[in-house]
């Protein structure tokens, strides 16, 4: 316990010794007002709206394509993790079926690894429209082909988290 006092008391010593050490007061630059312009947000670079919500379009259009990849790829991998499971009941954990079943659950999860990536990029695009509806810009109708698309990538999770709760428990 001495030592830990001990130990605690020699950098509270070397503060407190005057030596040139750096100060933890604050600086001319740090206290002084910020003027009027920094408080103003930054002008986008020449960004129209339209500019914008064919960049937002283009993105969600783009979502809509990989969902439809991620949905085949879902179809493929759920029926072959479904066979392997199915072919591995009642074997030996360290048997070629068992270990390719646990193969393909592995990959199975992989998939739904995609979906939620996916999602994740419907978010940002969710907050790009927030930020452009912040601005002005009116983003309704693209908000609603958004909300439909999330609402199918939601859907599709769900639909993969029975799956593999299901595959798990046999």
């Amino acid at each position: 316990m001495r030592i830990l006092t001990l130990a605690l008391l020699i950098p509270i010593a070397a503060c407190a010794a005057g030596n040139d050490w750096p100060s933890l007061a604050r600086r001319p630059g740090e206290s002084a007002p910020l003027p009027a312009a920094a408080l103003e947000p930054a002008p986008t670079a020449g960004a129209s709206a339209s500019t914008v919500s064919s960049v937002v379009a283009s993105r969600i259009a783009e979502a809509a394509r990989d969902l439809m990849a991620v949905r085949k790829r879902w179809d493929g991998q759920q029926a072959a993790t479904a066979i392997a499971v199915g072919a591995a009941r009642g074997a030996v954990d360290s048997s070629e079926v068992a270990i390719k079943a646990q193969l393909e659950i592995s990959r199975f999860e992989r998939v739904g690894a995609q979906i939620g990536d996916l999602r994740a990029r419907l978010d940002a695009i969710s907050g790009d429209l927030a930020l452009g509806a912040a601005e002005g810009r009116d983003s309704r109708d693209t908000l609603r082909e958004l909300g439909v698309l999330i609402a199918k990538v939601e859907a599709l999770r769900t639909e993969h988290q029975a799956a593999i709760s299901k595959v798990r428990n046999k």
